[in-house]
Parts: structure tokens; C-alpha cells; sequence
């Protein structure tokens, strides 16, 4: 029985909740959460290893950026023997990855999408580097990070607009947060741990360039769940 896009949309949605709620679970026991690299700060390496979880402690700046589709379920079909298979990709902005003869077949009704709402944004306004790192909940690194160092090149990476942040001109981590559950994710000014993949991605804001390799790389986190941090908490 083929079933109409709307029902399968509702799946989808259904189905992003579920692993929120499955992860929010398995992360909810006391001291799990420090387990996670935090981003932005020095307890882990400066640029993270695309693929890596980690845990982003944010504000968020701009919710704005739109929506986008991601293929989440693709038919493929070997183009040598005629075969048909289903392959699951999420938390990425790549599409699935395909053996030799297998080619994704696009007009095929056993597609499904699913929806990401794309936000910027930034690290907690007023909360220092130690504080981030304190709440990481690791005290012999957040000493450490006391110290008054330069920055290297590599953490430029990890730098927002100075006119986007609301502390102007002081230095801070950024991220394009994508979330796969958009009617309940979060709103502007809202802070919240979010907890996901780490990758690099395009602005969906800027224009395209005549090559990727001219294409700007956004730091972007694919949200596998999130929790609302109230003020009081910081």
C-alpha cells in the first residue's frame, strides 16, 4: 500500500523524535554529559575531527537560516545486475557513500526527506573560556586555561562574526546548529546544550562559488538532541 508524503513526512518526524528522546536518555544519568568533548573550548584539540560528538554550550543568535531537505532514506539500484536497496544516512550534510555499479535512483517514490532548521550560533555572551570548561566539569583543564596564551591559526576556525555577536568584538566560538526535529527546536536567544555531530558545511547565506574549493567551510553541528539551560544555571 503506498502511503501519500505527508504520512511519510509525519514518519520521518516521528522517527527524529524518537532518537532525540532515546539519547536524551541515554545521556541523562548524572556526569554523562562531561563525558563529551565540549566544543569551542581547550579541552579538546583547537580544529575537531569532522564525525567527532561533541557538546556545544550556545545561544542562539539567528534562526533564521531556513530549512533544508536531507535525504534520509535513498533508494539505490545497481546499474550491472538491477538490484534495488534502502540506505539510511543522518546527522550529515553528505550524501550516502556508494559501492561501485550503485547509483542513487532520485525519482523514486521509496525516498524519504527529512527537515533540518539551520541556526547560528554562538558561545553563551559573558561566559568565559574557564567557566565553558568548569562546566565541562574538568577543573585541572579549566585552570589550565587561566593562562594567557595567543591564539593559533587553528582556532580561527572556530571564530563567529564579531558584528553577529552581541558582546561586539570579543572573541568567540560560533556554529551553524542543525536540527532535525525544526518544530522543536530552539528559539532566538534561547540557550541550550546541544549535543551533536561535528562537520564542516557551506553558508547557506553566501553565494556559491565557480568551485567548491573557493566555497567557504562553516563549523556545523548536526543536533542529535538538546537541552533548554536556563540563566540561572550559568
Amino acid at each position: 500500500e503506498h502511503r501519500s508524503g505527508d504520512a511519510e513526512s509525519d514518519d520521518m518526524k516521528k522517527f527524529g523524535t524518537l532518537v532525540q528522546d532515546h539519547f536524551k536518555q541515554v545521556f541523562g544519568e548524572a556526569n554523562a554529559l562531561e563525558r563529551i568533548p565540549v566544543y569551542g573550548t581547550n579541552n579538546v584539540q583547537p580544529k575537531p575531527k569532522l564525525g567527532t560528538l561533541m557538546r556545544f554550550r550556545c545561544m542562539v543568535q539567528d534562526p533564521s537560516y531556513g530549512e533544508e531537505l536531507h535525504l534520509s532514506v535513498a533508494q539505490l539500484v545497481n546499474t550491472a545486475t538491477g538490484e534495488v536497496r534502502q540506505k539510511f544516512s543522518q546527522y550529515t550534510d553528505n550524501g550516502p557513500i556508494l559501492d561501485e555499479n550503485w547509483e542513487v535512483d532520485y525519482v523514486s517514490a521509496g525516498n524519504k526527506f527529512i527537515e533540518k532548521e539551520v541556526a547560528y550560533c554562538v558561545s553563551v555572551p559573558g561566559q568565559t573560556k574557564w567557566a565553558e570548561m568548569n562546566t565541562a566539569g574538568n577543573l585541572e583543564e579549566a585552570m589550565e586555561a587561566l593562562d594567557i596564551c595567543p591564539a593559533t591559526d587553528e582556532e580561527e576556525l572556530l571564530t563567529g562574526s564579531a558584528e553577529k555577536y552581541p558582546l561586539r568584538g570579543q572573541k568567540h566560538a560560533a556554529a551553524l546548529v542543525k536540527f532535525y526535529a525544526p518544530g522543536n527546536a530552539p528559539k532566538v536567544s534561547e540557550i541550550v546544550d546541544v549535543v551533536g555531530i561535528f562537520e564542516l558545511g557551506y553558508n547557506p547565506r553566501e553565494e556559491p562559488q565557480q568551485s567548491e574549493e573557493q566555497d567557504a567551510r562553516w563549523p556545523c553541528l548536526h543536533s542529535i538532541f538538546h537541552n533548554t539551560v536556563s540563566v540561572e544555571s550559568l
